[in-house]
């Protein structure tokens, strides 16, 4: 284990409690935050001084493909928390461990640090993750040490939501009735932040075992400039987003969400996807300017709460089918799918990185590919489009466009990314019927009409006219030095509908 040279440092604690007396350790992971924390609400109940830990585990991040900025905002979000912690005399440690199997080392270096009384963490549901917390649990159990698990990144537990056979649920539509029903027999009512102990633990900066020392240090400065301002890594700023949201756009939620020029969503994403915010405090608040209703109250609630329920679907899916965090689709059929492959096919990996690179002549594609690359975030009618683009304009294995977007955007997620690029390509729980193919064009005239978000991320179509800006004719494109069309529309919809339909009869020809 290397030692801890870049970390994190606060102010000595006050009152220690003697070294040897057994401390309630919480694990932090995705739940960076103090108020609903089920691990830290319960680790402050059992009478014992409380240590915080989080394990930076970056090699092991980047082996899942995730991206520098999203890291180094994983950094600014534990150094808030460790603040917030610090005030209520909780310390927090923040040690480095390269993977997931280094993780045990950690726990063994602690244990010959402090006398442990007790584990408590919330629960990730991706299965590198669930082993991972398996063997920490083998652990503990040899050296009989209790563990206690939580539900905190679900209102309804997976496994809690079922068919009337008992099977989980492959469609939304029915998962979502079973979710409302079952829901009301959950609190939905947020924990509290834990109060401000009178007791405290000082951290021993030396480590009997010589492997590294264990104690408090700052984030090393980071080499990735986070715009700050759309990305505040604080709870409390979290808080007042979500609050702001709730008061302010909402109600017309609905109506506005797929426009993206319009600042109309949360862009909360990232705060649940790091846990600065739960989703039971994003469903409390919503249900208080809801009348209490989890449906049929406002229209724009309504459907801001079926975006949460979206949410909990696809980690109920990782949990039920945990294939799919193997980089296998849902739907095995799929499998068999003729995608392109940029890598022995240099006219797909010409397309490819068009794609990425937001080049593909597409305007709207390209804009919100760029608006990716820019600032971390793309709108959600946005990915949808883009992400159809991909697999059934260009027929690139959606896998491709996952790890991309996992790599660039600041909230990436697993469970929902996978979803999503899923449910584009027809390959996942629910997904889109293999025969509907956005046409970018319209869905351009339609999301955008007055090409104003295109404008925005592509500003040499900025002095075009608002109907050219969603597909400009050769001259326009010239003049604007801004590509052709990469692929045709119609030949691209048919060649994908000849792709699916081969499948669908290599299909039936196998039953």
């Amino acid at each position: 284990m290397k030692s801890l040279d870049s970390y994190f440092n606060t102010p000595s604690l006050t009152e220690p409690w003697p070294p040897d007396t057994p401390v309630s350790l919480v694990w932090f992971r995705n739940d960076l935050r103090v108020h609903d924390n089920p691990a830290l609400w319960h680790a402050t109940q059992q009478g014992r001084p409380v240590v915080g830990l989080f394990i930076d585990c970056q090699q092991q991040w980047r082996s899942h493909g995730l991206g520098e900025a999203r890291i180094a905002y994983v950094h600014l979000a534990v150094k808030s928390l460790q603040q917030q912690l610090s005030e209520r005399q909780i310390p927090l440690l923040v040690v480095p461990a390269q993977t997931f199997a280094d993780v045990i080392d950690v726990f063994q270096s602690l244990s010959k640090q402090l006398q442990l009384g007790n584990l408590g963490f919330n629960i990730e549901y991706e299965v590198n993750e669930r082993r991972r917390d398996i063997e920490v649990w083998r652990w503990a159990k040899s050296i009989e040490l209790s563990v206690n698990r939580f539900h905190d990144q679900c209102v309804v537990p997976p496994g809690d939501v079922k068919t009337k056979s008992g099977t989980p649920f492959r469609v939304y539509s029915p998962f979502k009735r079973a979710w409302l029903s079952e829901a009301r027999n959950y609190s939905l009512r947020p924990l509290s932040a834990p109060p401000v102990s009178d007791t405290s633990m000082v951290i021993d900066d030396s480590d009997p075992s010589g492997s590294g020392q264990l104690n408090q240090r700052q984030p090393a400065p980071s080499t990735i400039n986070l715009d700050t301002e759309l990305w505040q890594a604080s709870e409390e700023s979290c808080h007042e987003q979500l609050q702001w949201f709730i008061e302010h756009r909402a109600r017309h939620y609905q109506q506005d969400r797929d426009f993206p020029a319009k600042a109309a969503t949360s862009q909360l994403s990232i705060a649940l996807a790091l846990g600065i915010l739960s989703p039971r405090q994003c469903l409390h608040a919503a249900l208080q300017a809801n009348e209490g209703q989890l449906s049929g109250g406002n229209a724009g609630i309504d459907s801001w709460i079926n975006e949460l329920i979206w949410r909990e679907f696809y980690r109920h899916i990782a949990v039920a089918f945990p294939d799919v965090c193997k980089h296998r689709a849902f739907k095995p059929e799929t499998e068999q799918v003729p995608w392109r492959d940029p890598i022995q096919d240099t006219r797909a990996r010409a397309d490819f990185d068009a794609w990425c690179s937001g080049n593909t002549g597409y305007p709207i594609v390209d804009a919100a590919q760029r608006q990716l690359l820019e600032t971390g975030w793309m709108h959600n009618r946005l990915r949808m489009i883009t992400a159809m683009f991909l697999t059934k304009h260009l027929l690139i294995d959606w896998r491709l466009g996952e790890a991309f977007f996992n790599r660039h955007l600041m909230d990436a997620d697993f469970c929902s990314n996978n979803g999503g690029w899923q449910w584009s390509a027809s390959t996942g729980a629910d997904g889109a019927p293999y025969f509907r193919i956005f046409n970018p064009i319209s869905q351009s005239q339609k999301f955008d009409p007055d090409g104003a978000f295109i404008a925005r991320f592509i500003p040499e179509l900025t002095q075009l006219s608002p109907p050219s800006r969603h597909f400009p004719n050769p001259m326009e494109r010239a003049q604007a030095r801004y590509p052709d069309a990469i692929v045709e529309h119609k030949f691209a919809r048919e060649r994908a509908l000849n792709a699916f339909q081969q499948l669908s009869r290599q299909t039936e020809e196998a039953v």
